[in-house]
């Protein structure tokens, strides 16, 4: 039997509340200032901020390992990547923290060569349950990066990065 009373969809859907108010509740509000290229972002006047959470995501990427800086292979194009930059809000509103992403651009793959090497990780539960009891049972201590610097650890080769911003080789990649 269904319920015919009303209902308000979850608040990361909307951005009413019940009693009709508008609020951003329950979902991070973004500044739409925010910048689109490194050029932009580091000739702003908070150049400084965006500057450091380059230099953040790019020591975070070391850190995990996630990639090295190599010379590109002979016949090797490298995947192409692009900096998206986030600035977060606090309640009332005011810049919280300013925030870099190195991204990269999946759709010059080609299918047998590098086309494999992105997917999307998933596993079962019961292999967690397995897991954290074997971790239990050894006493093993069970690191995990932080929610910033999640990412997976894959053979691609993307572009190089902004000499600029980091101080690159002319033929480096990663």
């Amino acid at each position: 039997m269904l319920s015919n009373r009303g209902r308000f969809p979850q608040g990361k859907y909307c951005n009413t509340i019940p009693d009709g108010s508008s609020t951003g509740y329950d979902s991070p509000q973004h500044n739409s200032d925010d910048p689109a290229t490194p050029e932009d972002a580091l000739s702003r006047d908070d150049a400084r901020l965006w500057k450091s959470a380059i230099q953040e995501e790019y020591e975070a990427q070391m850190r995990n390992r996630t990639w090295t800086l190599t010379d590109l292979p002979a016949g090797r194009k490298a995947i192409r990547c692009k900096w998206v930059y986030k600035t977060e809000l606090d309640a009332e509103g005011r810049p919280a923290c300013h925030k870099a992403r190195l991204v990269i651009k999946g759709y010059p793959q080609r299918k047998g060569v590098d086309y494999e090497e992105t997917y999307a990780p998933v596993v079962r539960h019961s292999s967690l349950q397995y897991l954290f009891a074997t971790d239990a049972r050894l006493k093993w201590m069970r690191l995990q990066p932080s929610s910033k610097e999640n990412s997976l650890r894959r053979y691609i080769w993307n572009n190089r990065l902004t000499s600029k911003t980091l101080r690159t080789g002319p033929r480096s990649t990663c």
